[in-house]
């Protein structure tokens, strides 16, 4: 009960911890109170007695008894895991999805405080900080969710790398999350993310052979994945910038018009290409 009551009363309160806690702790006090008390074992003992049970059997009954509330107390504890997935990751994940920020930062730490190794909470922390454009917070939780073998995790924090100019170290987790997809495919919306990922780094090193292999290869997942409008946008957006550092502008012309069509300027990157595709195009391109 030591271990286990902590997790469900740190941070903020909730109901399923509230009631969790309180039928522990009535539980314990029924027991000790029966057995450490005085009144408690006068009271038991009547208890038996009433129900005919011989004398004998007491002390066999007392720990067949406790053998019960310990098995009772063993199962919660080894249920925390379960119980953090169904009552507060699950929830938090649908939080998220209908913007109560708060209310999915609360279920992913209660999650993690019942299951410090629950790689689905730390990624969609991780995901919660970048909503929020806690940048550094966000870091630590997708290292954690990769520790807990979340390919998507490896994909992101390869991608705030390459907001922070650390190209090389984006291009390594990058090309382990492909090798990882021979072993073990990766599914395809993760794998356009990856491979945008990396043609976002080559580009930035100026690789642009294989930056260009890879957004091309992002384009050709495109149409087999439901992507949401502004995921579609940013392969086209760095393939426009790479065919233009290689002289290709007609190229990069098209690129640019499917880029400012799709960009979403609430992404920071986005919104930065979207003001390129616009002075690259005329006014009549850019209402088209």
């Amino acid at each position: 009960m030591g271990d286990i009551a902590p997790r469900f009363l740190t941070g903020s309160p909730d109901s399923f911890g509230a009631f969790t806690v309180s039928a522990q702790s009535v539980l314990t006090l029924l027991v000790a109170g029966g057995a450490l008390t005085k009144a408690g074992q006068e009271a038991l003992k009547s208890f038996l007695k009433a129900i005919n049970i011989p004398e004998k059997y007491w002390h066999e009954l007392g720990a067949f008894g406790s053998l019960i509330v310990v098995c009772i107390f063993f199962s919660l504890r080894q249920s925390l895991p379960q119980i953090g997935t169904h009552f507060y990751t699950n929830p938090g994940i649908e939080s998220r999805r209908n913007g109560d920020w708060s209310s999915a930062e609360s279920q992913f730490k209660r999650a993690i405080q019942l299951n410090a190794d629950d790689a689905q909470a730390h990624f969609q922390l991780g995901l919660l900080y970048e909503d929020l454009q806690l940048i550094d917070q966000a870091r630590p939780q997708y290292q954690l969710a990769i520790q807990g073998g979340i390919p998507a995790a490896t994909n992101n924090l390869a991608r705030l790398n390459i907001m922070k100019k650390e190209y090389t170290a984006a291009v390594s987790l990058l090309l382990k999350a492909l090798d990882t997809d021979k072993k073990q495919p990766l599914d395809t919306e993760t794998k356009y993310a990856v491979l945008k990922n990396l043609g976002w780094a080559r580009f930035k090193q100026g690789n642009y052979p294989d930056a260009e292999a890879n957004l091309l290869q992002a384009i050709d997942l495109k149409s087999p994945t439901k992507l949401e409008n502004y995921e579609i946008a940013a392969p086209h957006c760095l393939l426009a910038q790479v065919m233009e550092a290689q002289k290709d502008q007609k190229g990069a012309l098209a690129q640019w018009k499917t880029c400012n069509q799709y960009a979403n300027i609430t992404i920071p990157e986005q919104d930065e290409w979207a003001a390129i595709a616009q002075k690259r195009l005329t006014p009549q391109e850019t209402d088209k």
